[in-house]
């Protein structure tokens, strides 16, 4: 994960951030919270969203073997919310023109073919996009994170 990333998520208030690498990291590793969100990433850019949903004691009617767990309940086909820049990611932010009257922020959005008002954007396109080498912003907007629902596994 880069700088920037782990910045962005610093300044939305995400203080007790934790990086592991998932080939040294089992599950019982893991300390997690049921119904929060957290984000798998791998080959450097496919990001998955994991929540935790239900968690239960092994019953003796249960499988013995523990390479039978975790076990998936459900798989959900879905369609996500793509980055309108990059149209690979998942997107993470929106982003609108300060106001409906900001002719500055709408030349902005069009010229990145953004047509869209609000735009659905990923967090690396994000900090490409509309901040420069300060992390400023480079032009009058206004944005939220984006949870897309769709890309939460049930």
């Amino acid at each position: 994960m880069g700088q920037r990333a782990k910045e962005f998520i610093h300044s939305q208030g995400h203080t007790s951030m934790k990086i592991q690498f998932m080939q040294d990291t089992k599950l019982a590793d893991l300390t997690c919270r049921l119904g929060e969100p957290y984000v798998y990433i791998h080959q450097g850019r496919c990001e998955h969203l994991l929540v935790f949903r239900n968690i239960c004691m092994r019953q003796t009617t249960d499988k013995i073997s523990l390479e039978d767990y975790p076990i998936c309940t459900y798989l959900k086909k879905f369609k996500s919310v793509i980055c309108r820049i990059c149209e690979e990611k998942a997107s993470r932010i929106v982003v609108a023109p300060k106001s409906t009257w900001n002719t500055l922020a709408e030349k902005t959005l069009n010229t990145y073919r953004l047509n869209d008002s609000p735009c659905f954007i990923c967090n690396t396109c994000f900090a490409k996009f509309a901040l420069d080498e300060d992390g400023e912003k480079s032009f009058p907007f206004v944005s939220a994170p984006f949870f897309d629902k769709n890309t939460v596994k049930h």
